[in-house]
């Protein structure tokens, strides 16, 4: 603001003592910006004096740091003959610095001409601290709004983003320019999601609820889909009405992973438990079945037995082979009935394994001699090695010798006459291994996974001469496996297999 005065070379009485009872520092200045003059407030609050402050002394109440940029800007004022206005520190009586908004005038007289400079400085040190105060909550809220852990969002009513968080846009793969470039929350809004989120919004805008929380997909750049559980709610004026919505999205992809993993595999434990009912009824049919074949197929074996051996009277040769063919009929089907009956006992939870220490060694010569006579029918050579020791161990004798013979006899079908056949028995500290190799017709290595499952049978030369269930070696794993053994086979087409059996000791 400019005064106009009238010619006078110096301000009258009344003037400067209004200007000396001002509550605020005030001074004033000839047209050079010479100060002549401060009020009373001035001395009291800088505690010097007027030969002190005279001309140019008042530079020794300022702070150095910001003096040059004082006097740049009084002598700019001065030249231009305008006002001007800056905040700068004033040092007190106690040495403090505080800062003062001052105002400096020129006095013009009535051709416009600067006679007099007035200036008034007002301790401003408690708006500062609270505009420092103001500025620091923002600056503390907004790096809260930027960093918090979860996205944050302001969206107007039609739906445009009016603020976003540096959350979301890892959530969207969007950046901030982008959110805030045009895209509204339907660009990024899952299609099958979008009907829902537009009924919630239009409720909270008319009021009927204050806010919402729900699951949504989010569409992300990228096109990849996210899973958000967003928290919606709405900012009004004093007047009701509305101002904006926020809207809270926290992640929740590998949550909703997790819970379909978990859906996926209480829906496999369902359809498991299914499978072992099932099972269960089958081998309960199976075992039933079994038993009820077995004692006429018994039976008929015994009459077949008797009438061959000539307790029925003499035979003619035709009726000779009518019954060997009925015999070995028989004999099939006792075989596949036994086979049925030892798959249902293992597979039966309840079945406990009778062990007790036994000698191996004399339990593979049992074996092996049960056997001789089939070897030499077909002509094949058996060798036994390391059977000149005695090798004790702790096992299901019964079962144990069950599972070598069906392996033995498996070597000898499926081997051609002459072929040699070796057993082996080897020890070490921790465990016993029982080898039985053969030179037959040898497994596909593809298939050599396969021959473990139930109602497995490979084809090969021997397929439609060699009668079996594909139930015997399902069984021999799992008689095995129940010792707490394993057993590998290693086989090469047209030259052979090796079936090796290991038990801990």
């Amino acid at each position: 603001m400019e005064h106009f005065v009238k010619d006078i070379d110096t301000p009258d009485s009344l003037l400067l003592e209004m200007f000396d009872n001002l509550p605020s520092l005030a001074w004033m200045a000839k047209p050079d910006g010479y100060v002549y003059w401060f009020n009373k407030r001035w001395y009291e609050y800088t505690g010097t004096t007027a030969e002190d402050m005279e001309g140019w002394g008042w530079q020794s109440v300022h702070d150095p740091k910001t003096l040059p940029q004082v006097l740049k800007r009084w002598k700019e004022a001065i030249e231009a003959g305008r006002p001007t206005e800056m905040t700068f520190p004033l040092k007190g009586t106690d040495g403090i610095f505080r800062p003062f908004l001052t105002r400096v005038a020129p006095l013009k007289n009535s051709r416009g001409e600067v006679h007099h400079w007035l200036g008034t400085s007002t301790d401003v040190t408690e708006l500062v601290k609270t505009e420092q105060a103001l500025r620091e909550s923002q600056e503390q809220a907004q790096a809260i709004f930027d960093h918090a852990p979860v996205g944050i969002t302001y969206v107007d009513n039609s739906g445009e983003w009016l603020m976003v968080n540096n959350r979301i846009c890892e959530i969207l793969g969007y950046s901030k320019q982008e959110l805030l470039g045009g895209l509204t929350f339907k660009d990024i809004t899952h299609p099958d999601d979008l009907s829902t989120d537009l009924q919630m919004m239009d409720k909270v805008r008319k009021g009927v609820i204050d806010g919402y929380t729900r699951e949504k997909r989010y569409v992300r750049k990228d096109k990849k889909t996210v899973w958000g559980k967003l928290t919606g709610s709405v900012v009004r004026d004093q007047n009701n009405q509305l101002k904006y919505f926020i809207a809270i999205v926290e992640d929740i992809t590998e949550v909703k992973k997790a819970q379909e993993e978990q859906h996926k595999l209480q829906r496999i434990a369902q359809e498991r438990n299914e499978l072992l009912k099932i099972n269960k009824a089958k081998d309960e049919f199976i075992g039933i079945a079994s038993h009820q074949l077995r004692t006429p197929a018994t039976a008929v074996k015994q009459y077949i037995g008797l009438l061959l051996n000539g307790f029925g009277g003499e035979l003619t040769e035709e009726q000779r082979r009518y019954l060997l063919i009925a015999d070995e009929s028989n004999k099939r089907q006792l075989k596949l009935v036994n086979d049925l009956l030892k798959t249902a006992q293992i597979d039966d939870s309840s079945y406990k394994l009778q062990r007790r220490v036994v000698s191996l060694t004399e339990l593979l010569k049992e074996t092996i001699q049960a056997e001789e006579f089939v070897l030499k029918m077909r002509e094949q050579v058996l060798t036994a090695k390391g059977l000149d020791k005695d090798i004790t161990a702790k096992v299901d004798p019964i079962e144990i010798k069950l599972a070598i013979s069906n392996l033995l006899e498996n070597a000898s079908k499926y081997s051609g006459p002459g072929k040699a056949i070796t057993v082996s028995l080897v020890a070490s500290s921790k465990s016993v291994s029982i080898s039985i190799e053969d030179e037959g017709v040898g497994i596909a290595k593809v298939k050599q996974k396969e021959i473990f499952d139930k109602f497995t049978r490979i084809d090969n030369e021997f397929s439609d001469t060699v009668t079996g269930t594909g139930l015997g070696l399902y069984w021999v794993k799992q008689i095995v496996e129940l010792h707490g053994g394993t057993i590998k086979v290693k086989s090469v087409l047209k030259k052979g297999s090796k079936f090796t059996i290991k038990l801990p000791l």
